[in-house]
């Protein structure tokens, strides 16, 4: 299922979209290839489409928003090399799909706990 999201952090800036698939989530959306003050928020030449897959496994601390139609998801996981990443956004659109969004990665999140044992 696909999600419109806007991003609120360092990887991904602006406008962009989350996929929920059986084993991962993958984030679609603009990254900056380098930083200029001031200009940066003036053009979008600066910025690149990327993705970034990151498997329930991975997902150390998800973070859901107090209200479901207010609020940033925030979700922290565990990098290939060992360090934590970080992605923040939240869902454009309908109610309904925020709230399903949280509720489906829960769900997620809980079988994979049960598999891993933590």
């Amino acid at each position: 299922m696909r999600f419109q999201v806007i991003y609120d952090n360092k990887f991904f800036s602006g406008e962009g979209s989350v996929f929920m698939y059986d084993t991962a989530l993958v984030f679609e959306g603009s990254q900056t290839k380098f930083t200029i003050p001031f200009i940066q928020s003036f053009y979008q030449l600066l910025l690149i489409k990327t993705i970034r897959t990151v498997p329930y496994s991975t997902i150390l601390k998800y973070k859901k928003p107090r209200y479901p139609y207010n609020g940033s998801h925030k979700i922290i996981y565990r990098l290939p090399n060992g360090k934590k990443g970080e992605i923040v956004f939240h869902i454009t659109g309908r109610d309904e799909e925020d709230i399903y969004f949280t509720n489906k990665l829960e769900e997620y999140l809980t079988v994979i706990s049960s598999f891993s044992g933590n």
